[in-house]
């Protein structure tokens, strides 16, 4: 019996474990190196929305949602480059010259 386990256990290690099928809103999309991609997109369905149900005069709609989502991207662009400027360059220059 005892040799009869670790021969059992070697089987199961060796053969391969089904993929467990994809659940939509639970297993996320492996995206990693294309996350920024979807920023303009989602800025632009934002904006058409909000514009949709705030704006209105139709005759500038266009023009509104533009200029929203550019402001939407540049948003975060900026804050994206300032969390990286605080990270990066003022914590690492406070702990480099902090008193010890």
């Amino acid at each position: 019996m005892n040799m009869l386990l670790p021969a059992i256990s070697g089987v199961l290690a060796m053969t391969p474990m089904p993929k467990p099928p994809y659940r939509p809103f639970i297993d996320p999309v492996q995206i990693d190196g294309y996350w920024w991609m979807f920023l303009p997109l989602m800025a632009l369905l934002i904006a058409l929305v909000y514009k949709a149900v705030k704006h209105a005069n139709l005759k500038t709609y266009w023009w509104a949602v533009a200029k929203m989502t550019l402001e939407i991207v540049a948003g975060m662009v900026l804050l994206g480059v300032t969390s990286y400027l605080v990270v990066e360059v003022f914590a690492r220059y406070i702990v480099e010259h902090a008193p010890r």
